[in-house]
């Protein structure tokens, strides 16, 4: 490409969750002076049978640093900038634009890193997971032996959805996956901490979308369950009745809502250790996991084909929410809950890389007012 070795990477989105569109980017990417850098991004859509293509070529990408006087405002000039007014000052933010947008600075800004390296930052649609070393998720609370002794008692089945300790998930796009699947992680961990006695709460998917841009989110451009979780640690989260999910991201007005819980910890489940996340699962409510979904196509049954998806460390694209277990055929299943419905996977071989990072969530009951 361009003369240069590169990398091709892809991403798919489906359109309405049905078999009736689609649209595929496809990235090619090299390195220049440890930096990611694009050499051709390209965008083919199929809808309805109607076939559209189109690419940018990046010839004058830019790898220097970038002048920190572009950012300063001058004296007397508002902060604002508006494509078709006549605001004297719009001239002086399009340098800024350039930089932030993206094909100009890919690299700050990773729109089509579709499966790239953690290195890319976030897609469209998702945050790539933290590495063990920059995650801040707490050590599993079970020694090896702990482990193996306590799953001995486990039951052979276990679906949360029986205990009532999960709501229905919002109808939400691809990109608000993991604000779907934190809220929903805390419901189930909520419902623990009240001993199971009161139906589960319905809890703010909006909230996380809207509110949580500081901890690293990007509202209905995605995010990552851990950093939801880091902002609810700070300002608790309310339930959706107070509110209410829209669907497309809004200005944040969690000061103005009552809190129903707040989040204490959470913690990583040991990777690739099919007994450790049954046991947290079972102590501790749904646990949140990131899997490979771009060669996983599902309908019904056990999804069992181990070699058309990726496992291994770094491969995950989608974030879920593993709510129980179960076996039939003679093949065990994780019971995984994504952002369009229910997928039976199996657990051997940690098919998708579903084990490779999971992590459950501990909360406070009614902390503050």
């Amino acid at each position: 490409m361009h003369d240069e070795e590169a990398s091709k990477w892809q991403a798919v989105f489906w359109y309405h969750y049905q078999d009736v569109g689609y649209e595929v980017f496809t990235i090619w990417v090299t390195e220049r002076q440890g930096v990611f850098v694009p050499l051709r991004s390209s965008s083919v859509s199929v809808y309805e049978k109607i076939r559209t293509f189109s690419y940018i070529d990046y010839f004058d990408y830019d790898v220097s640093d970038i002048d920190p006087e572009i950012w300063n405002i001058k004296k007397g000039m508002d902060c604002k900038y508006s494509v078709s007014s006549d605001v004297k000052n719009d001239s002086d933010f399009e340098k800024m634009i350039d930089i932030t947008n993206v094909p100009e600075r890919f690299n700050h800004f990773g729109y089509f890193a579709g499966n790239l390296s953690e290195e890319m930052g976030f897609t469209r649609y998702r945050v790539q997971t933290s590495s063990s070393s920059q995650s801040k998720a707490l050590p599993f609370p079970y020694t090896a032996e702990e482990v193996e002794r306590l799953s001995k008692a486990l039951p052979k089945q276990f679906d949360w959805r029986v205990y009532g300790a999960i709501t229905p998930k919002p109808s939400t796009l691809y990109a608000d996956e993991y604000a779907f699947v934190a809220a929903k992680a805390v419901e189930g961990a909520l419902f623990i901490h009240r001993g199971g006695k009161e139906a589960a709460v319905p809890l703010s998917v909006q909230a996380i979308i809207d509110c949580s841009w500081g901890f690293g989110n990007r509202g209905n451009d995605g995010g990552s369950a851990e950093a939801a979780f880091e902002w609810m640690m700070k300002h608790g989260l309310p339930t959706d009745a107070a509110y209410p999910f829209k669907n497309e991201q809004d200005s944040c007005y969690i000061d103005n809502v009552e809190i129903e819980t707040k989040v204490k910890g959470y913690y990583k489940v040991p990777s690739n250790d099919v007994n450790a996340l049954k046991l947290a699962i079972v102590n501790h409510g749904p646990v949140v996991v990131m899997f490979d979904h771009m060669n996983m196509f599902y309908s019904y049954g056990i999804y069992n084909e181990t070699g058309k998806c990726l496992n291994d460390p770094g491969s995950g694209n989608r974030q879920g929410l593993v709510i129980g277990y179960g076996s039939a055929d003679d093949q065990e299943y994780w019971i995984l809950m994504i952002d369009n419905g229910i997928v039976q996977i199996v657990t051997r071989d940690n098919t998708c890389g579903v084990m490779n990072a999971p992590i459950y969530v501990t909360v406070n009951n009614m902390c503050f007012k």
